[in-house]
């Protein structure tokens, strides 16, 4: 008799919410897991070696969330005695991947998207068909857009082109929550205040040294993706509506005359969009590239570049697109995907068109990139 999951805890960087099992569900999988995330294919690896029938329901086309979407580090833990199950196979087959993995090798701390994703892709398959039962299926570009429930349990959701899933346990390893969203869920949007938790960083904190540049345009008006006035945000530790900003992991590959890839201006490009970072570099001319973003390498002549001050984020996105997508009205592939592939072509090529003109990096060699995901 197969056994029945009925819960993962947080496992790989994802939160994993297990939804009651439902055993007069209509005939669908033993498990149903939404996010093909770290997280989402530890529980189904996990439950299709107790045995159970699993599908995996991930919105994009791609598996592996962040570890296989630019975020190509385990970040600061490298005790790697902490790591165990299926995130200790993904580490190993990293250390293979890079030729890696006997005794004095060392361990491969970064990596490349693709790399990630070809090795959670081999850990599910490992999971296809088990001895004895116990299988893992995948199912791409599937993000959710209702959630049909008896007695209070899920049943059954249906995807944004309909396509409907059936089962008798429903996984969320969505970053986001959105199947729970959809099933009625209750959630809170934003950081609390102080008080609530009695935690002493919480809510609204204000940076000790304000960036040095104007929010305003010459008329005295908030400049494109601003959202509000210092004075509008409340005291600190108050709480509010917003969570953290969007941001882009991008990497990017070294070229030269061996790889000659520009980067091209995007379409719908506006230099407005990035007054904040220019006057960032106009008040601080001799500013170091690297006090602007973290350049990080990567292996085969890559590098991820991370976010360090006004350069990649996306302050507008941070409220009423998480809002959207919550309430059912964004579809990721056509809506904030779309939104967010443009604006980090407009931000790389923002990053490029005003070096020259503010003097960054000057009288230094310049290294030259083209992006993607690779």
């Amino acid at each position: 008799m197969r056994k029945q999951y009925a819960g993962f805890g947080i496992v790989a960087l994802a939160a994993v919410a297990c939804l009651a099992a439902n055993p007069d569900a209509p005939q669908g999988r033993d498990v149903v897991v939404y996010g093909a995330t770290p997280g989402g294919i530890s529980a189904a690896v996990a439950a299709a070696r107790e045995r159970s029938d699993v599908l995996v329901v991930e919105p994009t086309r791609h598996v592996g969330g962040l570890l296989a979407s630019g975020l190509n580090t385990i970040e600061w833990n490298q005790n790697w005695d902490t790591f165990g199950g299926v995130l200790a196979e993904f580490f190993a087959g990293i250390d293979a991947a890079y030729g890696l993995g006997k005794p004095g090798d060392g361990r491969q701390t970064a990596w490349e998207s693709k790399v990630a994703e070809r090795v959670f892709l081999d850990i599910l398959a490992t999971a296809r068909r088990l001895p004895g039962g116990g299988s893992v299926e995948i199912s791409y570009e599937a993000p959710v857009d209702r959630v049909e429930k008896q007695s209070g349990r899920i049943v059954s959701f249906t995807a944004t082109d309909g396509r409907v899933f059936r089962g008798k346990v429903f996984v969320d390893a969505s970053y986001e929550g959105d199947l729970m969203a959809r099933a009625g869920v209750a959630y809170a949007v934003g950081r609390e205040p102080r008080e609530k938790y009695d935690e002493p960083l919480a809510g609204i904190r204000l940076d000790e040294k304000p960036v040095a540049a104007r929010p305003f345009d010459a008329a005295g008006n908030l400049l494109p993706d601003v959202t509000a006035r210092l004075d509008q945000t409340g005291p600190e530790g108050s709480g509010d509506g917003k969570v953290m900003v969007y941001n882009f992991r991008l990497i990017l590959e070294h070229v030269g005359p061996d790889n000659p890839r520009p980067l091209p201006k995007p379409e719908g490009y506006s230099a407005a969009r990035y007054q904040m970072l220019a006057g960032v570099l106009a008040a601080r001319p001799d500013i170091p590239l690297e006090d602007l973003c973290y350049v990080v390498p990567r292996p085969n002549r890559k590098v991820e570049l991370n976010n360090r001050q006004d350069a990649t984020d996306l302050p507008p996105l941070n409220v009423a697109t998480f809002r959207e997508r919550i309430s059912g009205w964004c579809n990721p592939r056509e809506g904030m995907r779309c939104h967010e592939e443009r604006s980090s072509r407009q931000s790389r090529s923002s990053g490029s068109s005003v070096r020259p003109r503010l003097g960054l990096l000057k009288g230094r060699p310049c290294p030259r990139w083209c992006g993607g995901l690779a």
